[in-house]
């Protein structure tokens, strides 16, 4: 069952398309249509196609093998967010994990093709009506979330924020510790509802993780001792005056 988000800026209308096996044309009704995370690749006339490696976990596993799979530093990061006196909630703060992610995304550099008017980063509603929310506070404070998204076989990784670049050394372990245990929880809440796979969310190339973030967002996700899989997304762009827009930022940002 594929997730199929419909969202809008002005009168710019934009499709996104979630977990399908393949994409499928929809016609020109919608001025930006995105497919992502489709499981195999073909030719789509008209629709542009970049592949994006990830790594998933088979949630047909025991939890207790899934964590033996893990690395021992994310264990011991996990069974010290478990220890630590922080509250984990899932569902709730939407509001706050919406600032947090327009503040963490600005602090990264956080920028795409299709999202310089405003339909990159969902808004509020639509992460309540489809996201699974997991955050965690410290003294009523939001540290770190993860959103993701499902179907009836996957969980997917959709938007993770933190305040680990506003933070002292002390508190930015505590957030890599919650990160983990948060991860954990999703796991967790996935085996639950009987779902098949954990998906979370993409690796970077070798190219790209030449850079030290990159690199590290590589390396921890690949301590859950998930498989790596290559998955296809596809893109189109149906409106002539969106297009130059977006031509015109690319060349800007450049």
């Amino acid at each position: 069952m594929v997730v199929i988000i419909d969202d809008s800026f002005l009168f710019f209308k934009k499709r996104d398309i979630f977990l399908s096996e393949i994409p499928y044309d929809i016609g020109d009704e919608i001025d930006i249509v995105k497919f992502h995370w489709c499981k195999n690749r073909i030719n789509l006339p008209g629709y542009n196609c970049s592949e994006t490696l990830t790594t998933t976990i088979d949630l047909n596993q025991e939890l207790e093998e899934i964590r033996k799979k893990m690395s021992d530093t994310l264990k011991k990061k996990i069974r010290r967010g478990e220890k630590g006196h922080m509250v984990w909630k899932i569902n709730e703060n939407f509001d706050e994990f919406h600032n947090l992610y327009k503040n963490f995304s600005r602090r990264k550099g956080y920028g795409s093709r299709l999202g310089f008017l405003g339909l990159e980063f969902p808004k509020v509603k639509i992460m309540e009506k489809y996201g699974t929310l997991f955050t965690i506070e410290m003294n009523g404070e939001i540290l770190c979330g993860h959103l993701f998204l499902e179907d009836d076989e996957t969980l997917l990784g959709w938007f993770t924020a933190s305040k680990r670049f506003e933070v002292d050394k002390e508190t930015a372990s505590l957030i890599g510790n919650a990160n983990a245990f948060l991860h954990w929880e999703a796991i967790k809440y996935a085996k639950r509802k009987s779902l098949k796979k954990f998906n979370l969310a993409g690796l970077f190339s070798m190219e790209e993780a030449l850079e030290p973030e990159k690199k590290f967002l590589n390396q921890y996700k690949l301590m859950f001792g998930g498989q790596i899989e290559m998955y296809y997304s596809y893109s189109k762009i149906n409106n002539k005056l969106y297009k130059k827009l977006s031509s015109l930022y690319q060349n800007m940002s450049s």
